[in-house]
């Protein structure tokens, strides 16, 4: 997909400027209870941040991982469980950070409603089984549920890429079949040890990844998977205005069919039902097709946006910790608008130093690397 116009053709920004606003989207939501969290894009549509983020990292999988996997399947197998490893491991220890912060600070302001929040009571009633649930995705915390569906994701990438290097419509094809009868019967993965299966069904979302790799694919091979074309725009651009009036002024009761499938006329996230699916998709469409949207993501005023998009692991494991920390505090001290401004300037500024701090520490692991490279060289 490529839009009309792209100021700086050396280096196309948007996905790191649209990664940004994501990701400053997902820290307001999980922030809950400030008056900020009524302007963020989920309730302008059916879809939210998530599926927009899942979205973009199959589009980054595949411009990471195409050309490794083009040489091998083993080497891109190589590269992509190295990320699903590190995902893990970050994953396992926000998980600890988020328990200790709200053990802690629920003890400080004397109010442990949070404790029974969030799916955590499972770790006071049975820490050691709990802690197997942890260590195996099987228990996930509220807001924690993005990483572990990345990790099973990038695990797959180098075989979706594969895919979609042979036969990209056969392969999507194949994706969204396994999507309808994951939703249709709600097969998911279990969850450990509580009832039920995962919050974002990896076998629902992997149709929204495998749209990315495509496209991602497409622009590594320098071509556009879906080019422009004003029929398709209006239709995209019709189907946003519509979801909008519906979240708005709560048209649901016009719109809900209970007697038909659920998957394709429902809105559970879990299995990212097919409004939610069109609804992310014809945003993308729309966006990426917006000459306005290149000129902003390309523009010095977007450069935060863009640094926090470019270092999103760091940034998205600080935030998630942040909000539950915060949510925490706000539980026993409901915040006033201006507090509530000053809560998500405190958590967006905690994660811009911890984008510096990522950014500093690679330049430093590569400049170590080329001076290895150098010596053995010498």
């Amino acid at each position: 997909m490529s839009p009309t116009v792209i100021p700086n053709p050396k280096r196309d920004q948007r996905l790191d400027f649209l990664r940004g606003i994501a990701l400053v989207t997902i820290f307001v939501n999980h922030v809950p209870g400030t008056v900020f969290e009524n302007f963020t894009s989920r309730n302008f549509g059916f879809s939210d941040a998530a599926e927009a983020f899942v979205l973009m990292s199959g589009i980054a999988a595949a411009l990471a991982y195409t050309k490794a996997t083009k040489s091998s399947i083993g080497e891109g197998f190589l590269k992509s469980s190295a990320r699903a490893l590190k995902l893990y491991w970050v994953h396992l220890l926000i998980t600890v950070l988020a328990l200790v912060s709200v053990v802690w600070i629920s003890a400080a302001v004397g109010n442990d409603d949070m404790l029974g929040r969030n799916n955590m009571d499972a770790v006071f009633r049975d820490p050691w089984t709990a802690a197997l649930g942890i260590v195996t995705f099987g228990h996930q915390f509220g807001y924690f549920n993005i990483l572990p569906l990345y990790c099973v994701l990038m695990l797959a990438a180098p075989l979706m890429i594969a895919a979609a290097l042979r036969a990209p419509r056969l392969f999507l094809a194949a994706s969204a079949a396994v999507w309808l009868a994951a939703g249709s019967t709600r097969t998911n993965f279990p969850n450990f040890p509580t009832d039920g299966g995962w919050f974002l069904d990896p076998l629902s979302w992997q149709l929204v990844f495998a749209v990315g790799v495509v496209v991602g694919v497409s622009k590594k091979e320098g071509r556009a998977f879906c080019a422009f074309h004003p029929a398709a725009f209006a239709a995209a651009a019709a189907y946003l205005v519509i979801a909008c009036a519906v979240v708005q002024f709560s048209l649901w009761n016009h719109i809900l069919l209970p007697s038909m499938p659920e998957v394709l006329f429902g809105f559970n996230k879990m299995y990212v039902t097919l409004p939610r699916l069109l609804h992310v998709l014809a945003l993308a469409y729309v966006l990426i097709h917006m000459s306005s949207v290149a000129s902003a993501a390309n523009a010095d005023w977007s450069r935060p946006l863009r640094f926090l998009g470019s270092n999103s692991l760091s940034v998205f494991a600080t935030g998630s910790v942040l909000c539950i920390a915060l949510q925490t505090v706000m539980n026993a001290y409901p915040p006033t608008v201006i507090e509530g401004f000053i809560i998500l300037a405190f958590g967006l500024g905690a994660q811009f130093v911890a984008a510096g701090c990522d950014d500093v520490s690679s330049v430093i692991r590569t400049k170590v690397a080329m001076a290895g490279h150098a010596t053995r060289a010498g």
